[in-house]
C-alpha cells in the first residue's frame, strides 16, 4: 500500500502540481469556485451568476443595482460561465452583500 501512494503521488511532485491542484482552478492567488463545490468568495468583477435573489441586507438595492447569487467564477478567463448549471451568466458585479449571507447554499449575493 505504501508503494501506491508513492507511485501516484510522484508525478504530482515531478510535475510541480499539488494535490490543491488537481481539485481546483487557480485565479487571482485563490480559489475559483467552478459552481459545483465549496463556497464562493464574495468578490467584485466580472464574475458567473445565476437568477435574481432577494438581498436581506438591502446592500443592492441602496446603490440602485440588482442583486443575483453570484460564484468567484470569472466570467472573462477560459470558457467563461458556459456550462454552470448554477451560475450561467456573466456580470459584472460591483458590490456584494455581508460574506455571512449565502444564496443556494454555495453563492453569495453579487451587486450588478
Amino acid at each position: 500500500m505504501r508503494y501506491a501512494l508513492i507511485f501516484f503521488s510522484a508525478p504530482i511532485t515531478v510535475l510541480g502540481l499539488g494535490i490543491e491542484s488537481l481539485f481546483h482552478s487557480e485565479h487571482r492567488g485563490h480559489r475559483v469556485n467552478q459552481g459545483n463545490q465549496g463556497i464562493a468568495r464574495p468578490e467584485t468583477g466580472p464574475l458567473c451568476c445565476g437568477q435574481s435573489v432577494a438581498d436581506p441586507t438591502n446592500t443592492c438595492s441602496g446603490l440602485n443595482l440588482n442583486s443575483f447569487c453570484c460564484s468567484d467564477r470569472p466570467s472573462n478567463v477560459g470558457i467563461g460561465c458556459n456550462n454552470l448549471a448554477r451560475f450561467p451568466v456573466g456580470r459584472q458585479v460591483q458590490a456584494f452583500a455581508s460574506s455571512e449571507v449565502l444564496c443556494d447554499g454555495v453563492g453569495f449575493i453579487g451587486c450588478a
